[in-house]
């Protein structure tokens, strides 16, 4: 059996079906709630910036995230499918909304000068992912929304930052190669890329 599974709603032929059935034997512990503010530029020419927000652990590069981790053995029990599990990790968000907010917004105030009042900011993109912590020995389900935000209010050091222009080349090398200037790709970086959404922000 699979370790980790991830889906959408956009018909990526990469990601499981969010029809699928559940693994049968997965019980889901843990609840991950993510809200991802990425470092956009439109002008002279559209780019995100991704960040190498730990480079003597992890060392790869992603966008800054915050938001509220849950444990609870019961609430996702009747979720049967994919899809059902996602509605289970929206609906937490809501039953949560203040702490979930209030923890993004601590967390990402390490790496933006200036942190929008996060209510206002309508998501881009959603994705949902199952995993395994081999650490805590359980099923997380993660929930991961990302939200466009000035480049210039991105306050971490320019060694730290990779940019990514928004054009087919580019965008396809680094999916092809999952890295930018010799540092890896995380997850959610990687993610966005795959999506058309990059497509409407890109002038090519």
């Amino acid at each position: 059996m699979p370790e980790s599974y991830s889906w959408n709603f956009f018909g990526d032929p990469s990601e499981t079906e969010p029809s699928d059935r559940l693994p049968s034997d997965v019980k889901i512990e843990r609840f991950a709630l993510s809200f991802i503010l990425v470092p956009f530029n439109n002008f002279p020419a559209p780019s995100i910036t991704a960040v190498n927000i730990h480079p003597d652990t992890w060392n790869t590069l992603m966008f800054p995230y915050g938001g509220l981790r849950l444990d609870d053995a019961e609430v996702a029990s009747d979720a049967s499918t994919f899809h059902d599990l996602s509605a289970v990790l929206r609906r937490l968000i809501g039953a949560n909304l203040d702490d979930y907010l209030s923890g993004a917004r601590t967390e990402l105030a390490e790496y933006y000068s200036q942190v929008p009042d996060l209510k206002d900011l309508a998501p881009v993109y959603r994705n949902f992912s199952l995993k395994f912590s081999k650490s805590a020995e359980k099923w997380t389900a993660y929930i991961f929304t990302y939200h466009p935000c000035p480049l210039s209010q991105l306050a971490v050091p320019d060694v730290a930052r990779r940019e990514i222009p928004l054009t087919k080349d580019r965008i396809g090398e680094a999916l092809k190669t999952n890295q930018v200037e010799g540092v890896s790709l995380e997850e959610n970086v990687a993610a966005l890329l795959r999506t058309r959404i990059v497509d409407f922000w890109s002038q090519d």
